[in-house]
Formats: structure tokens, sequence, C-alpha cells
């Protein structure tokens, strides 16, 4: 195991993994309570309000500069606004398992914008590793776009992409960003940044008073903002 990584970061990284994984599930759950967007937005906008919160009790600096604050909105707008839409959407089309494993492939393409952008190589294993996961993707969509069983699974498929894609940019992004912010404040602020124009999105497409706002869509909101979102930022 390489100096970087090492057991604390392999345990967080596989904490992120799991608390990512049951995202899809409580979407398809929340998705007969409210819009899409609107429940995109909650999520995120409770997510950002609780990592900001945590980040100001624990005193750590807030961000300036042109620069870093521009970095911390296309973050933001990749990961939260673009991954969120793709997310919400897709729901609609795939089950939450099939979901759930083509949502990895985030990882990929963060591969190959890492290597486009910040001139990173893979050695050797993790060609490998590149290989054995994009070959599993696929083989695990393909049968349903072909089987023509679940109307719609292809733009389903898109919308995973879509999401995949925004993570994976933000995720480059937020690699500019080392050494420039406090972690936990990028990712409280770059949360929040990106729901608004989740927000304002659903404000012009949506009817929000479709919205069940007690109980249950509520619960699975602060669920999916606090273990879905904000913890797995703040892991990551």
């Amino acid at each position: 195991m390489g100096k970087d990584m090492t057991l604390s970061t392999v345990l967080r990284l596989i904490a992120v993994m799991a608390l990512s994984a049951s995202c899809f599930p409580l979407i398809t759950v929340g998705l007969g309570l409210a819009p899409h967007l609107a429940f995109a937005a909650t999520r995120a906008s409770m997510a950002g309000a609780e990592l900001l919160v945590v980040a100001f009790l624990l005193g750590r600096p807030v961000p300036h500069g042109v620069v870093t604050w521009s970095l911390i909105a296309v973050a933001g707008l990749g990961t939260t606004t673009l991954g969120f839409i793709g997310m919400f959407h897709a729901a609609e089309f795939v089950s939450p398992v099939i979901a759930t494993v083509i949502a990895n492939a985030q990882p990929l393409l963060a591969a190959l914008l890492g290597r486009i952008v910040l001139g990173e190589r893979l050695n050797r294993l993790g060609q490998l590793g590149f290989t054995i996961g994009f070959t599993g993707i696929v083989a695990i969509a393909w049968p349903g776009i072909l089987s023509g069983d679940m109307p719609k699974f292809d733009l389903g498929i898109g919308y995973i992409l879509l999401a995949a894609s925004g993570v994976a940019s933000g995720n480059v992004v937020m690699k500019r960003l080392s050494g420039r912010v406090d972690a936990a404040m990028a990712m409280g602020f770059l949360v929040l940044l990106g729901a608004l124009p989740l927000v304002l999105l659903s404000m012009l497409t949506e009817d929000v008073s479709s919205i069940v706002w007690p109980g249950e869509f509520l619960a699975v909101a602060a669920t999916l903002a606090l273990f879905g979102t904000a913890l797995p930022h703040w892991l990551w």
C-alpha cells in the first residue's frame, strides 16, 4: 500500500462508496413526493448548509480570492448541479441497482479527465482496473439497452452518465483547489452554490406546490442530505 493510500484512506473511500450507493433507492422513494429538481435542490441545500455549519463551528477559514471562488463555483456546477440533474432524472427510467452500478463510471471518467486536464497517468495496475471497470459497466448496461424491456432505458443511462460526468469534472476541479482553501469550507460552498441553479430550474419548470412537505419527504430528503451528500463530501 503506497504512502498516500493508508488504511484510513481506504476505509474512508469504502465508506463514501457505501453511502453513495444508498442514494438511488432513496431517490426513487422521494420522487413520488416531489418534482425531480425540487427534490434535488432540497437535498443539496440541506447538505450544503450542514457542511457549512460544521465548518464554521470548527473555525475553518472562509475561502477568498476570485480564482478560488471561481473554482468552487465550477466544481459545484459539475458535482452538484449536473450530478443531481442526472441522478434524479435517471431514477425515473432505470432500477436503483443498475443506476448505482453504472454511476460508478465516475472514477473512470475522472481518470480520463485527470489525464487530459492534469496530466496524470495511471500505472499498470490502474490501467488494469480501468479496463475491468469499463468492461463491467458495459456488460451490465448493454443487455438492458438491447432488450427493450424497460422503456427509455437508454435515456436513463444517458442521465446516469451525465451525473457521472458532472461529478468527475467537479472532482478534477477540486484537485485544483488543493492547498488554496480549507476542504470542509470548499465542500460546503460548492454544494450550496451548485444548489442555486437547481432551485432556479425547479421554479421555472416545475409545480413546486405539489411537494408533500410533511413527514416522509422531509425524512427522505434529510437522510439523503446528511448520509448521501454531506457525510460523503466530508469524508472525501
